[in-house]
């Protein structure tokens, strides 16, 4: 027989210096809780007490907070307080019960405190309903395999690497599954919040590895462990998800128009130079200019190469 999973003890909140980030929006039990101790006075330097471990650690010792989830066991707490805040936890510990209350109140920023006024409830139970919606994705064979596939990864040229580009494309292809009696591929976007976030990051310039660390950086500022976490490489194929999509978009309003045309330009922008192909047409009373696609240029902005 099955044990019953052990619920969330309101107690451990104090007892181990820990923040409720996220309820479960329709019985209000908790859901994922944050460790107060990475998030105000950061990890201890060494390893368990170790000396010598500076000059044995091979990695930085990472400064994310640590986020717990069920099913809840009070010997995990314990050992990550051990290993990461050994020194803050044995004086954390050695205080009376009101004392441990306000520890952490004690040692965050006045201006810290200042800015939780201007955090909203409804605003974050609004983020926590978004961030566990989901959503499916129909893309034609045709978009998948030729534009996405084809154009990314080059499989067709001998060489050293191919079987790294071959196994590099099969990974990145692992996002979209297909459906052979419907022929046609099916993405499935696990989180809603975390699509549009990463989409508005990427928007402004910056690159797949800085908006993983944008996006590490919101999750902890606001608490919100129900955000997961992201790598670069996720970025990447929330991006390809993104290109396959408006693609699909672009073939469906081509349907309903009766002519477009086609823009080239070339540029060359942070020292990259690029053809931008930009497509044209009239669709839903208005004049479109959409972008289709940017590949990079290894010669002259001639116009006999633009045509090649």
């Amino acid at each position: 027989m099955a044990r019953k999973p052990v619920e969330f003890h309101e107690s451990w909140i104090v007892k181990f210096g820990l923040e409720v980030s996220t309820r479960d929006v329709g019985t209000s039990k908790v859901t994922s809780v944050l460790c107060l101790f990475c998030k105000h006075c950061g990890r201890d330097d060494g390893n368990d007490g170790d000396d010598n471990c500076c000059q044995t650690r091979k990695r930085k010792r990472t400064t994310n907070i640590k986020y717990f989830t069920s099913p809840w066991r009070s010997d995990n707490f314990t050992s990550h307080l051990k290993n990461q805040h050994m020194k803050t936890w044995d004086i954390y510990r050695g205080l009376s019960m009101e004392e441990q209350r306000i520890f952490f109140v004690r040692v965050e920023k006045p201006e810290a405190i200042a800015m939780r006024s201007f955090v909203q409830p409804e605003a974050s139970l609004k983020a926590r309903i978004i961030a566990k919606q989901k959503c499916d994705y129909l893309i034609d064979v045709e978009i998948i395999d030729k534009l996405i596939g084809d154009m990314l990864f080059d499989t067709t040229s001998e060489g050293d690497n191919l079987d790294d580009v071959e196994r590099s494309k099969q990974i990145a292809m692992k996002v979209f599954e297909l459906e052979e009696d419907k022929q046609v591929y099916v993405t499935r976007v696990k989180s809603v919040l975390k699509l549009n976030i990463i989409v508005k990051f990427v928007e402004i310039g910056v690159s797949f590895r800085q908006a993983s660390r944008l996006y590490q950086s919101v999750k902890d500022e606001t608490g919100m462990g129900v955000m997961g976490s992201i790598s670069d490489g996720d970025v990447a194929s929330h991006y390809r998800v993104i290109c396959a999509v408006n693609y699909q978009y672009l073939k469906e309003m081509l349907k309903n128009v009766w002519t477009f045309s086609i823009a080239i330009d070339a540029g060359n922008n942070a020292g990259t130079a690029y053809l931008d192909l930009r497509m044209r047409c009239y669709f839903k009373d208005n004049l479109q200019n959409l972008h289709l696609m940017a590949m990079p240029m290894r010669e002259w902005h001639t116009g006999e190469y633009h045509m090649t």
